[in-house]
């Protein structure tokens, strides 16, 4: 039975630990799955959830800057 498999271990580009191992057909990491085939997946979610959190940073601050317009007309019509 033949094997894909090389000796060949390195860093992973991902995650920095030495677990990466190559295989004729592609790299796999034991720590954190990455591989070279499936990795473009990876970069669109990582995308994803940087501008997931950048929405919601944006509505946060619409949500304060609405509530210190309401605190100062309810201050403006106390007086």
């Amino acid at each position: 039975m033949s094997s894909s498999r090389s000796a060949d271990t390195s860093n992973c580009p991902r995650c920095g630990e030495r677990s990466l191992e190559r295989f004729s057909t592609h790299t796999y990491c034991a720590c954190c799955n990455y591989s070279n085939v499936t990795d473009e997946p990876y970069q669109v979610l990582e995308h994803v959830r940087i501008l997931a959190e950048e929405v919601q940073q944006e509505r946060e601050l619409k949500r304060k800057a609405k509530k210190k317009e309401s605190e100062e007309v309810l201050f403006a019509n106390a007086i």
